[in-house]
């Protein structure tokens, strides 16, 4: 009914009519909501004013009020009633004494009041006596009156002025727009594509400075019938060049037919249409394919996923790139990069799709030879880091051997890269003997590590088994080169849970290195988290005993067997704890080498040792690594201060290791230096390990002093006394100070006496000391 209403009554009306009408509708919501804003303004001051004479009452009438009902005079209480009935808007007032009496005037208002009552009181003796009630009634009619005239006014007035100007406003439109917008509409429906016509002319003033709406639409409609008829004639050049370009699409399509495999298929994905390049690389006929669906051509083994996003791409309109392989009519399988159009109607509907093959067979294999290369160590074949976390990443529940040769650096020292490389190549060998290329392989990861993955174990004692058995084939026989028998050795580190796999090998591959263990499997049980947790708090520890001066170093006293008293003294650091205790550096100075604040530790000990030597005419050991010797911070600050303080002759250079000198001439350009100074140099720890004669000589030692591991067992072990016997002698020859370590009692004191050590060290002598009791042994013989 509304619909029926807006359509006879407003929206089949001229828009002259129409403007009036919203006119008059605006003008009468606009007149409505400001009469609304008014009538409230009004009615809230109304209330106001109440207000004002009911708060008049109370602070200018009780206190007479009560006076009056305190003394019972009753006229003067009526009096006081009629007065406040005169105040404005006051219709009726009443007193309720609490003895019961009631006097009250004026007229009730039965609706449209407001009432107030106040307490009456009076105070007396310094007590407050409650007389009565004092009850008041204003009357809100004469308000509601006043404002429904008012209203009444507002709205005649308003909608009088309305309505005039809205009747104005539809002359002057009428006169202004709507004749014009007529005459245009009359020649926009005579205008014709294919003839022109003469322009447009209104029957108005034309501003030629301030052209108006109109004017401008009048243009506008005459630039339109010209470019139309430009249009046209474009449009008959375009339909003969389009008859042209239609034959330029079938040399297209025969240079597309050439170089690529082309399909079509309707929405089901039936073939409607294929090239004979297609038919060709394929082995169907034409006849063979068409009605048939595209997976003909499907490869068994591809996940049917990559065929769901392919058909959700193109079902969205959208163009699918990819590549894939597919299978010819005989079997034998060809790579294509493949481009599928979804074929759209004018409406924006798929109608088909058209298929874009090319052959990437050539260029797959390639690739496939490259990531092979990628994957493969050049050595030894076997597959490589990358292939190994490759590898993981694809299996379910693998788990994970890294094996190790055992000092695989001595065999390469010792023997020579040549025959190093042979070693790696013949172990592979043995890897891959027990590797079925399946469920277990072999990789070689660097250098002469291994792994070896079993990528369907069921269980740990399963993969367990299986590596024993491995290290018993890798190690039962020695590796044969020409004359040379070369025993090997391995270490294993396991690990079963694929989560962090490759690094719980490794920290299994390290514990059992630790532990001198031919395999370690790798448990949570270890809690190497909490070993981390202690690196990082002893971290913090040594930075902040530098910091706080807390390295020291103590002194152990070295003595000489000929002349019978200590004359030398070797520094050793120490740590002090924040609690005074003394700490060894077993605990802190692998830590203090990772993270990075062994140097530090280093030029501590140099200051202590060179500040010992200059007020003790003894001479004292520094402990320097070869990492010291090859950091040029370190040795030019021992240069320095060893220049400085002119008592080089004070000072033994003790080498803690002589193995991995690899660049030989600047560690010797070091030495020499410090030689000049008047340094001298003892080999540390020599007889075990990496010990080498030829090093002695070529760095002018001065002192070797014997391994502890031999000393301390010297008295009980005869094949230790001849290995120090043997260095000894050698010593002598090359005109070397021997000196003895860990000798702990009298008897290991006299063996050593006895087979020619010239200078002993450890506890029977004396402990590491603090710098303060050096003195205690000045002239004192033992």
């Amino acid at each position: 009914m509304i619909k029926n209403f807006l359509y006879n009554y407003f929206i089949d009306r001229k828009i002259s009519f129409k403007l009036m009408i919203l006119t008059l509708l605006f003008s009468a919501v606009i007149t409505l909501i400001i009469s609304i804003i008014q009538l409230y303004m009004d009615y809230r001051n109304g209330i106001k004013s109440i207000n004002t004479q009911l708060s008049l009452i109370e602070s200018g009438y009780i206190a007479s009020i009560n006076q009056s009902i305190w003394v019972y005079d009753k006229k003067q209480t009526l009096l006081q009633l009629d007065g406040i009935l005169n105040l404005p808007d006051i219709e009726f007032t009443a007193i309720e004494l609490t003895e019961g009496e009631h006097y009250e005037r004026g007229n009730e208002v039965n609706k449209n009041f407001i009432t107030k009552k106040i307490q009456l009181s009076y105070q007396h003796d310094y007590e407050e006596i409650i007389l009565g009630e004092l009850t008041v009634v204003a009357d809100l009619n004469k308000l509601y009156q006043q404002l429904v005239d008012k209203i009444i006014v507002i709205l005649l007035s308003q909608g009088i002025k309305t309505f005039l100007i809205s009747f104005f406003i539809l002359f002057i439109f009428q006169r202004l727009v709507t004749q014009h917008l007529e005459k245009i509409a009359e020649y926009a429906k005579s205008l014709r594509v294919y003839s022109k016509s003469k322009p447009l002319i209104l029957n108005k003033t034309i501003s030629k400075s301030n052209h108006d709406e109109l004017d401008n639409l009048t243009e506008s409609i005459n630039s339109m019938q010209n470019q139309l008829y430009k249009s046209f004639l474009n449009l008959s050049s375009e339909l003969e060049a389009r008859k042209k370009s239609d034959r330029s699409l079938l040399e297209y399509k025969k240079a597309l037919d050439a170089s690529a495999y082309v399909s079509k298929s309707d929405l089901n994905g039936d073939i409607t249409y294929v090239n004979d390049a297609l038919c060709s690389i394929t082995g169907y006929t034409r006849e063979e394919l068409i009605g048939k669906q595209h997976n003909i051509f499907r490869y068994k083994e591809t996940p049917p996923i990559e065929y769901k996003e392919m058909w959700d791409t193109i079902q969205n309109k959208k163009v699918w790139r990819g590549s894939m392989k597919n299978v010819k009519k005989d079997g034998s399988c060809f790579y294509i990069s493949q481009t599928i159009i979804p074929i759209l109607d004018t409406h924006g509907n798929i109608i088909e799709y058209i298929a874009l093959r090319y052959d990437i067979t050539e260029l797959v294999e390639k690739t496939k030879m490259l990531e092979r290369h990628y994957e493969t160590d050049t050595l030894t074949k076997l597959g490589n880091r990358f292939k190994l976390l490759n590898d993981i990443e694809n299996s379910e529940h693998p788990s994970l051997a890294i094996v190790d040769i055992d000092s695989f650096k001595q065999i390469n020292d010792f023997y020579g890269h040549e025959i190093g490389d042979y070693v790696i190549i013949e172990l592979s060998k043995r890897l891959l003997e027990q590797a079925d290329g399946r469920y277990t392989e072999a990789y070689r990861l660097q250098a002469d590590q291994f792994a070896f993955i079993c990528k369907a174990c069921t269980t740990k004692d399963q993969f367990k088994d299986t590596i024993e058995n491995l290290i018993k084939e890798l190690t039962k026989k020695p590796i044969f080169f020409q004359q040379h028998e070369i025993i090997i050795g391995v270490t294993v580190g396991i690990a079963t849970n694929k989560q962090d796999l490759f690094i719980d090998a490794d920290i299994g591959l390290k514990l059992a290195k630790q532990l001198k263990k031919d395999f370690v499997i790798y448990d949570k049980a270890f809690n190497i988290e909490k070993e981390y947790e202690n690196n990082l708090e002893w971290t913090k520890k040594v930075k902040k005993a530098i910091e706080d001066g807390r390295i020291v170093a103590f002194f152990q006293p070295i003595y000489n067997q000929n002349s019978k008293k200590v004359e030398k003294f070797e520094a050793l650091v120490r740590m002090i704890d924040i609690d005074g205790k003394i700490i060894s550096p077993f605990f802190f100075l692998e830590i203090a080498k990772k993270a990075k604040l062994y140097t530090k530790i280093t030029m501590i000990m140099i200051d202590k040792a060179i500040e010992a030597a200059k007020h003790h005419d003894y001479e004292f050991s520094i402990n320097l690594t070869i990492d010291d010797i090859i950091n040029q911070e370190t040795t030019d600050y021992f240069i320095q201060k060893v220049r400085e303080s002119n008592i080089g002759h004070k000072i033994v250079i003790e080498l803690v290791e002589s193995e991995g000198i690899e660049n030989f001439n600047d560690f010797y350009s070091f030495i020499e230096k410090a030689k000049l100074l008047g340094c001298k140099l003892a080999i540390d720890d020599f007889g075990t390990g990496y010990s080498n004669f030829e090093y002695l000589l070529k760095l002018d030692v001065d002192y070797v002093k014997i391994d502890g591991s031999l000393i301390k067992n010297i008295d009980t072990n005869k094949h230790m006394r001849l290995v120090s016997e043997t260095i000894i002698s050698f010593a002598k020859i090359a005109n070397m100070k021997t000196i003895a370590e860990f000798v702990s009692h009298k008897k290991i004191s006299d063996i050593v006496s006895e087979i020619g050590v010239d200078f002993i060290q450890g506890y029977y002598i004396g402990e590491p000391m603090p710098y303060n009791e050096i003195e205690k042994f000045e002239h004192i013989v033992i």
